[in-house]
């Protein structure tokens, strides 16, 4: 669908304009149209203000805008929502990498890697936090996890995984 039917469909009010106003505020954040994404974001928010996917788009948006502020309010509404613990952990991930806070993802990765089942699509941001921020445990742990859901690496992933392994076990034999 292209912006024009987007348009035409959030255009008229009625049953469908929440559902039709989430799917063009993805569509505009597919396509890194972030202020405007933003500014639907609050038309939907006036409809829906505690629905769980109007939440965690919010969250989404403020990521990506970097707005701190706007983050830890939509934090705080998921906490109160019934968002699941896998989804509120998964988008603090998000955030805890995008703006580098190490500490952060350290601790959402021990909650993280410790949950019985992941959904596929979590698995890039997971692998590669861990890569980045994780210690040694987190790196085993991601081993385990993996194998409990019963996913291998690529050559090229557990190629680059195992100097960063070495690394990470030597620093923890050095600080022992």
């Amino acid at each position: 669908m292209d912006e024009v039917d987007f348009k035409r469909k959030i255009s008229k009010r009625g049953p469908k304009l929440a559902k039709n106003l989430t799917s063009y505020i993805r569509f505009l954040m597919q396509n890194s149209h972030f202020i405007e994404a933003k500014f639907y974001h609050n038309q939907l928010l006036l409809i829906k203000p505690n629905h769980k996917e109007s939440i965690i788009l919010g969250y989404e948006i403020a990521t990506h805008m970097l707005d701190i502020d706007s983050v830890l309010a939509f934090d705080k509404l998921l906490a109160s929502s019934n968002a699941k613990p896998l989804e509120q952990y998964r988008i603090q991930l998000y955030f805890a990498c995008s703006f580098g806070d190490a500490d952060l993802c350290r601790r959402i990765l021990n909650e993280l890697l410790l949950t019985p089942k992941i959904p596929n699509e979590d698995f890039p941001l997971i692998v590669s936090a861990t890569m980045l921020y994780g210690e040694y445990h987190h790196l085993s742990l991601l081993c385990i996890t993996l194998r409990k859901n019963k996913k291998t690496m690529t050559s090229y992933a557990s190629d680059s995984l195992k100097p960063i392994a070495i690394a990470k076990l030597l620093k923890v034999i050095k600080g022992a």
